[in-house]
């Protein structure tokens, strides 16, 4: 399977309905505008490597727990991991 941003997009997509959050929440926990969140979860814009990234290392972004989007729960695993051991 081909991981890239529009599946992590479908992914938190995915995670916020199980959730019943609204894309704004998300988007404003993220730092982004208004624009920006309706944007990327349009499709319009690409995630850049930053949002990526901020996104993996956020628990709070909910991701689901699909099969297909497991490889993000393990990014998100191993990035908290190695965020706890450097404290």
């Amino acid at each position: 399977m081909r991981v890239d941003s529009s599946l992590l997009i479908q992914a938190m997509r995915e995670g916020v309905n199980q959730g019943h959050l609204p894309l704004t929440d998300i988007g404003m926990q993220l730092g982004w505008s208004g624009d920006k969140t309706k944007n990327i979860f349009s499709g319009r814009t690409r995630l850049s490597s930053d949002d990526v990234l901020n996104i993996l290392s956020d628990p709070n972004i909910p991701i689901s727990d699909f099969k297909r989007y497991r490889m993000f729960r393990r990014i998100r695993q191993a990035l908290l991991a190695s965020a706890e051991g450097h404290e």
